[in-house]
């Protein structure tokens, strides 16, 4: 049940940006960055659910996400703007890290 109630809370507080697809608008890009608080305490929530031998890789992943969400700036954002999906840029390390965030709620 918790890893379905942060599985919910993750992507929907994602809604509009996860899944990555075409590029983001500057509004999306906000959304990014103003997403890692909620991120982090639906994270610190559900903390206790996971094994403690896989803690420090779940603490590893809530953090690079928070880094890489509050790094995204509308400057890299447009730049990348009509390229579609890329396997480089802010859209890419946001799609692994959400994906790996995820990955802990593999039921």
């Amino acid at each position: 049940m918790a890893k379905k109630k942060f599985r919910e809370k993750i992507l929907l507080e994602l809604e509009g940006i996860y899944p990555v697809s075409g590029y983001w608008n500057e509004d999306q890009c906000r959304q990014v960055r103003d997403s890692s608080a909620k991120v982090e305490a639906a994270a610190a929530e559900f903390r206790q659910y996971i094994a403690s031998g896989k803690r420090y890789y779940f603490d590893t992943a809530v953090k690079q996400y928070i880094n890489n969400s509050n790094a995204v700036t509308w400057a890299a954002c447009a730049v990348l703007k009509g390229k579609g999906p890329s396997k480089e840029g802010p859209r890419e390390l946001f799609r692994q890290h959400v994906n790996n965030l995820l990955s802990f709620t593999v039921f």
